[in-house]
């Protein structure tokens, strides 16, 4: 299988991806899908709330495979290298067991906990990763301003 990234195309890719996300398409989201293939979207990354120093990413990981094949630095390529951010961001919810291992297994810091946040008895998790700490980032790429 081979994974290739594509630039998030508003109208083809959305659809497909909005049931994953939950999440409204707004002006300032950018990202990328990888693709198998058949042109089927095994993973995505979308990026908003962007300020001069930081962004906030979502993650699809539809197939596991993309974790093994590229998907974590073409994130960080992105994000540290063509869009010279120095801080990714992650809201968790803390039910999601499974996103917050991986996200901590990848090199994100867990900075806030907000109580109640996603509803009574669930806190949303704030997650943080800064260039000069992103394993999948080249050493050459990780200064951190």
């Amino acid at each position: 299988m081979k994974l290739t990234f594509l630039p998030l195309e508003r109208t083809e890719h959305w659809d497909d991806l909005n049931s994953d996300l939950r999440h409204k398409l707004r002006e300032d989201m950018t990202g990328f899908v990888g693709v198998d293939e058949t042109g089927s979207i095994l993973c995505a990354a979308i990026f908003d709330n962007w300020t001069s120093t930081s962004v906030q990413v979502h993650q699809v990981i539809r197939n596991p495979f993309v974790i093994r094949h590229g998907f974590f630095a073409e994130v960080s390529k992105y994000v540290y290298v063509t869009c010279d951010r120095a801080i990714m961001y992650g809201l968790v919810r803390a039910s999601n067991k499974k996103a917050l291992k991986l996200d901590l297994n990848i090199g994100f810091t867990e900075v806030a906990r907000l109580k109640d946040a996603v509803m009574f008895g669930e806190d949303m998790v704030i997650l943080e990763l800064r260039k000069e700490d992103c394993k999948f980032l080249p050493q050459e790429f990780r200064e951190a301003v």
